[in-house]
């Protein structure tokens, strides 16, 4: 079971998407407003944990670097949960 508050500001409202994590529609209380927020399963799928969170790190980094009006507005990692992606909707 997931914790619906995640970095004491994501509250996750429902499950809309699944792979080598969860995405989750959530909405970010700091800034009031709605997020997508990937997590990445604890035993990263069918891969290796380390290779899970390589490929977890490779997929942030390269959302990072989109810039595109159709893709999230911004995207954060946290230093304390290297399983947790939150994206802008």
């Amino acid at each position: 079971m997931v914790d619906p508050l995640l970095a004491d500001r994501h509250l996750l409202d429902r499950r809309i998407g699944a792979g080598m994590g969860e995405v989750w529609h959530a909405h970010d209380q700091l800034l009031e407003r709605e997020v997508a927020v990937k997590l990445l399963h604890e035993r990263g799928g069918h891969e290796a944990p380390a290779i899970a969170r390589a490929r977890f790190l490779r997929e942030a980094l390269a959302l990072a670097q989109l810039k595109s009006p159709r893709e999230p507005g911004s995207r954060s990692r946290y230093a304390d949960r290297p399983d947790l992606l939150h994206l802008r909707r």
